[in-house]
Formats: structure tokens, sequence, C-alpha cells
């Protein structure tokens, strides 16, 4: 029956996005479904969460029945409005010409990335939750939320909201938790192995919407390798089978600079999914903020310009930009009224100025160990290509601001003082913003073969693809 706990969301959140993007045409259904799953767990956690504060009981009828009922709603809005949700369905193409080799290559990619995305399916359901920041962080508080059909929210308690068992972090997001409680509903017990399913699912969908972003600006092959290099991070291999947050965050950061690089490109149906996505990064993990701030300055930037010149009046865009933003703001309130802090208990905020850790960053970045070569080819690139254009200032900016969010960090933190402790951090924080990198590696791509090749697009870079 757990299959159900993945169906629904994506039907929820796949209605959500085709109304949105109704206007958008080239937006095909396989990328629909891609970015469906990852919102769907965002909305339905976020309703969860607002249910708990509530202090309605945590069953699944109830939640169900919620679901449902949001569900039934969108269909009438689309059946309404005779909205066609299927528009775009990939079409079987003749074979192209591509030479053998090219062929052979495809073919090898495929099979790569198709038996690496099975283990990572298969590992997941072979052994159950065995990390200790897991534990700890977020699965010790989907149990007990699971057990109690609450969000335990009495102050006077030693586990208000899950943190008494082993005195964890209260102020973490929900959004991991109550994923793995979702699953637990279904299947009727907090079983350990396949409360973690939902995470290799994100993998999926970032696998898939890379594809399908690099087809695009890029070709056939080039693409392939793109996800090839992506999905062979050992890093994401050991998180996309374990219930952490830190790539599930990726994901997130992923969609919401796609669908900010979309707005840049004149796609305004993208405006209030980049707000969607960045609220699920907030409620997911507290370093989500870090990608929000950049992240609604660079749309307010573009909706100032579009309004500056007369093309759309600030009305049309207010609401699409601001909306979003007010699924987290009952989360940010009971932060406040219970005094839950910000961050984990044991960092240690003592200010340092340490500069040299910039240095044992640099050699950490570019060791290969976690992201092949990612980060290398990202400056060698840019020097090739010689020249910013406006969008790649606004995806680099934004995706340059989080990254010296960590950097400010290592610094000035103490708690980052320790080596062992620095290259942990460096790593898991890298895996958080290496998909929205090669995001800005497939721009760069793009434009290398528009000058090189004289690609017929390559007349105007930021057109609508």
């Amino acid at each position: 029956m757990f299959i159900f706990s993945i169906i629904l969301p994506t039907i929820l959140a796949y209605l959500i996005v085709s109304i949105l993007l109704n206007d958008d045409k080239q937006v095909s259904v396989l990328e629909r479904l891609a970015i469906s799953y990852p919102l769907g767990i965002g909305l339905l956690t976020t309703q969860i969460m607002l249910l708990g504060f509530a202090k309605i009981q945590l069953r699944l009828p109830v939640i169900v029945s919620l679901i449902v009922f949001e569900i039934v709603c969108a269909l009438i809005w689309v059946v309404y409005h005779k909205m066609n949700i299927f528009s775009q369905i990939p079409q079987i193409k003749e074979k192209s010409k591509s030479n053998k080799y090219q062929n052979m290559a495809s073919y090898f990619l495929i099979t790569w990335i198709s038996l690496k995305l099975a283990t990572v399916f298969l590992e997941t359901y072979l052994r159950p939750i065995y990390t200790f920041d897991t534990f700890t962080n977020w699965s010790v508080r989907a149990k007990v939320f699971f057990h109690s059909s609450s969000l335990l929210l009495d102050p006077a308690s030693y586990d208000f909201f899950g943190r008494g068992i082993i005195h964890s972090s209260a102020n973490y997001p929900p959004m991991n938790p109550l994923a793995q409680m979702w699953t637990a509903l279904w299947l009727g017990s907090f079983d350990e192995v396949y409360v973690k399913i939902w995470v290799p699912f994100f993998l999926l969908s970032a696998t898939i919407y890379l594809y399908k972003v690099a087809s695009r600006d890029t070709n056939r092959l080039t693409s392939l390798t793109i996800v090839a290099i992506f999905i062979s991070s050992p890093l994401i291999s050991a998180h996309a089978t374990e219930t952490m947050s830190d790539f599930p965050l990726a994901v997130y950061i992923l969609f919401a600079v796609s669908a900010l690089q979309k707005v840049v490109r004149g796609r305004w149906a993208f405006l209030p999914l980049a707000g969607l996505f960045s609220v699920c990064g907030m409620l997911l993990k507290g370093e989500g903020l870090f990608i929000a701030i950049p992240l609604f300055m660079s749309c307010c930037y573009l909706v100032w310009s579009e309004v500056r010149s007369g093309k759309r009046s600030l009305s049309s865009l207010i609401t699409p930009l601001l909306l979003p933003y007010l699924l987290v703001l009952p989360w940010f309130v009971f932060r406040s009224i219970y005094k839950l802090g910000n961050g984990a208990d044991d960092i240690y905020l003592t200010i340092v100025f340490r500069p040299l850790m910039l240095i044992e960053y640099f050699w950490l970045i570019i060791g290969l160990q976690n992201f092949n070569v990612v980060f290398v080819f990202i400056p060698i690139m840019l020097a090739c290509y010689g020249k910013f254009d406006r969008e790649l200032y606004i995806v680099m900016f934004t995706v340059g601001f989080y990254v010296m969010f960590f950097l400010s960090l290592y610094v000035f933190v103490s708690y980052y003082t320790d080596g062992s402790k620095l290259s942990e951090c460096v790593f898991r924080n890298a895996l958080t913003y290496y998909p929205a990198a090669l995001l800005i590696v497939i721009l760069l791509i793009k434009r290398l073969l528009a000058n090189f090749y004289l690609q017929p697009d390559s007349s105007n870079l930021t057109e609508n693809i």
C-alpha cells in the first residue's frame, strides 16, 4: 500500500503544476512528472505540519481525505477551464542519423545511468536506517510523531516536538520526519527500511529533469554525459539510500534555480514555482533559507525590470511572487513562539577569523573524490566563454550567494575549525549546490556550442526554449 504515499502527492502536485503552467506549452509531461513528486512531498508535509500545529490527530484517513479533496478541487478547476494537462506528450522520434560511435556511447550511458538508479533503489530496500545523523536528527522524531499521531506540542513535556527522546535539535524543520511519518502511515508500522523510499524518488526526479534540461540546451549525447557525471557522485549514492536532508535539499535548489532561469527567459508562469521550491527547501533544512534569500532578491529584480519596462503591471506579478512564501510563515512563527533557536544544539558559535580555511576548502572541492570534475570545469568554461549575459549573471549570483554563505561559516565560525569536521561539512554542504552547479555547466556548454558550432539558436541565448 505504501506506493500510494508516492502516487497521491505526485498527482496533487502534477495538477497544480499543470494549472500554473497552462499557458506554457513547452513543458512536457515527463518534465512535469519529474518536478511533481518533490513538490508534492513538500506540499503534503506542509499540510501535515499545519494539521499538527492545530493539534488535529495525524491519522491516515484525515490526511488522505484532505489530499483527495484538494485533488478533486484541482480536477474540477482543470475541467472547468478546459485545460489540457497532458500537452507535449513525448513522441517517438525517427532514428537519428548520428554515427554509430555516438549511438554506441549513448546506449552505454543509458545503461550506466539505469543500472546506477537501480542499485540505489535496491540498496535502499536492502538495509534500514544506519547513519547516526539520520537517526538522531530526523528518524527518531518521525517515529515518535507516528506513534503519538501528533507533533507532541506540550511545552511542559520533555518530549516536546520530539526533542526529548535523545535530545535531538527541535529547531530542525519538520519536512523530513513528516515525510517518513507519511510513508509509515501507509505501511501501518514504522519500518526503518521502507520509510527511506521517498529519497531515491528525489534522485529519479532530478535525473530525469537534468536530462530534459540538458537535452533542450545541448544535444542527446552531451545531456546523457552530464546526467552520468551527476549520478556517478559517490556521495549522492550514499545520501540517496539514506533519509538525510542534504540531497533532497539539493533537488529543491536545482528546481528553484531552474525555475528562476526560466523566468529570466520570459516564462513568467514559473515565478510561483521558484517560490514554492525555495519554501520547500526552508521547510526541509535550515540552510534552505540561504538559497531562498538570493532567489527572492533575483525574482524581485526581474519583477522590477519587467514592470519598469512597461511589459507587465506590478499587480499581475506581486501575487505569484509573494504568495508561495506564506506557506513557510507558520514554521517561523512556531519556532519564534517556542524559542527553538537556530542550528544544531552542538554548534559552537564563537566567532573566529581563519581565512586559511578557504585554501583547505579549495583543495577539498577540487579533489574529485565526490563531485567528479564539475567544480573544476566551471571556471575553465567561464574562461573559455569569456563573457556574461543576463541569464548567467542571475543564475550564478543566486547559487554563488548560497556558496558564499558556507564559505563565511568556514572562515568565521569555530565549529568548523577542526580539520575532520571541515572535510565532512564541505562535502555535505557542496552536495546541496552540486546539481545547481550542473545547471550552470549546462548553460555554459550551450554558449560554447553556440560559439564554436554556430547552432541555429545561437542568435538569442535567452529566448524561450
